[in-house]
């Protein structure tokens, strides 16, 4: 059963004024998307704008003969396609959906554009998001280089922890791998140790967390720096949307395969 109305989570919407909100209201589409899926490539025109409402969204580059690298992971506090922020009409980072049943709200860019003309403030909102990502890349470039692999998986798994209040995060270790640069195999050890640790368990298509503080405190000191995105607007605005801004679960959505 589907609610009479929703609320929120997003906090790039929720940093909004009523009446920024309302601007954007009536153009807002709410899209389920599986494991997996493509959200944009590297060079196509961004069509939408998508706002993560729950579940994780990696920001990936790759070249031409080597497998896709994760420079940082969008949760409900961010968006996809923040490069417009900077005159970008094009997708500048690949875009693909690590966990199952990942609610987006999108826009699409012209509705997006006309919102941002009327309230400038808008732009001020994007700008401090644009602004995290590039030093949540910078940091996670920095951590490819100095930490072990370990850690960098432990950090990895705290910050999608906050996702699943079970601590169980339905992420295939195909996925991991891209997402941490390395090869399946790699992963496979790392998540083996850590589960030798008893600080996780292996369950199939997804690790369960065991001890979630002991887990962060093995985690890399990236994990404290690399925070969930906080604008200086306090908690936010409460916004609404009816039942009928629901539309029924994507159901021919791209695939794309992360197996290295």
């Amino acid at each position: 059963m589907r609610p009479d109305s929703y609320t929120i989570r997003n906090d790039l919407l929720r940093a909004m004024s009523p009446e920024e909100f309302d601007s954007l209201r009536p153009h807002l589409e709410f899209t389920t998307f599986d494991q997996g899926h493509l959200v944009q490539q590297i060079d196509e025109p961004m069509d939408y704008i998508h706002f993560v409402e729950s579940g994780i969204v990696s920001l990936v580059v790759r070249s031409a003969i080597e497998a896709p690298v994760e420079i940082s992971a969008v949760l409900p506090s961010g968006m996809i396609g923040s490069e417009i922020m900077f005159g970008a009409g094009k997708a500048i980072y690949r875009a693909v959906v690590q966990v199952p049943d990942t609610l987006v709200v999108r826009i699409k860019l012209e509705d997006l554009r006309r919102a941002q003309r009327q309230h400038p403030n808008i732009d001020r909102i994007f700008l401090e998001f644009a602004r995290f990502l590039m030093r949540a890349a910078a940091q996670n470039l920095f951590c490819q280089a100095k930490h072990s692999l370990e850690q960098r998986l432990a950090k990895w798994l705290v910050i999608a922890s906050g996702q699943f209040d079970d601590g169980l995060i339905p992420v295939k270790q195909d996925d991991l791998a891209m997402a941490l640069g390395v090869h399946r195999p790699s992963v496979s050890w790392a998540v083996a140790r850590l589960a030798n640790l008893g600080l996780v368990e292996r369950r199939r298509a997804a690790i369960q967390l065991s001890d979630t503080s002991k887990l962060c405190a093995h985690a890399c000191p990236c994990v404290s720096m690399i925070k969930r995105f906080e604008l200086h607007r306090g908690v936010g605005t409460t916004h609404k949307l009816g039942h009928e801004r629901f539309p029924e679960r994507t159901a021919d959505c791209e695939q794309l395969s992360l197996v290295l």
